[in-house]
């Protein structure tokens, strides 16, 4: 499978130099949900989890 979105979001979250943490806190999920969703363990997000996270 695919996993786009998660490699996606892990590389834009390097370019903006955060932390998992920092997202996670950001994007009000926890570090081990955000941490499987760029792993592609989880391949669905909520429209509200990706719309509170920053966008640069």
């Amino acid at each position: 499978m695919n996993n786009y979105l998660g490699k996606n979001i892990a590389a834009q979250r390097h370019t903006a130099r955060m932390t998992q943490e920092q997202l996670a806190e950001l994007s009000d999920m926890t570090i081990n949900c955000l941490s499987k969703i760029e792993r592609g363990v989880v391949k669905q997000i909520g429209a509200g989890s990706l719309y509170r996270m920053p966008r640069h």
